[in-house]
């Protein structure tokens, strides 16, 4: 009784959580109608994506240096340089097609189609996703080049 009673309470939330998403696919004000397992799906995606792009660049660098500090400059320098070259390129053309040039906007872009949103961007949503795709598996390959594996003897 008291196993059920648990599993009951800790299923709780994902109960909560679908119902929610049922509700909130029956409001127009939320923009383009999705369905229930569009609602589920695009967060996870989402999510999926920035995580990926995130860790595996972070890893990826981390295994370019032994100095964490400088790893974490370097990722913050990446992240903050190429969203002001943007930036400047923006406010030079006027136009918004360089935002691939930026991860930040790439994966802003194409969370954008995930949610059926208007891309806030006029670069193809494609290009970003080869933009981050490319930086994903430059990542895979600098990891797979520098991280050896380690033989455990026991």
């Amino acid at each position: 009784a008291v196993v059920s009673l648990v599993a009951w309470a800790s299923s709780g939330p994902a109960f909560a959580f679908g119902a929610l998403a049922l509700a909130a696919a029956t409001f127009v004000w939320l923009g383009p109608r999705l369905t229930p397992l569009e609602m589920a799906g695009a967060p996870l995606a989402a999510v999926l994506l920035q995580v990926l792009l995130a860790s595996l660049t972070m890893l990826a660098l981390s295994s370019l240096s032994k100095s964490s500090r400088y790893v974490s400059i370097l990722y913050a320098g990446i992240i903050f340089f190429t969203t002001a070259i943007y930036g400047v390129l923006y406010a030079i053309t006027g136009s918004s097609s360089m935002s691939w040039l930026s991860p930040t906007e790439s994966l802003a872009q194409v969370v954008d189609v995930i949610f059926r949103l208007t891309p806030r961007y006029m670069t193809p949503w494609q290009v970003s996703l080869i933009v981050i795709v490319g930086l994903i598996v430059v990542s895979i390959s600098i990891l797979e080049r520098r991280v050896r594996g380690v033989e455990v003897v026991t």
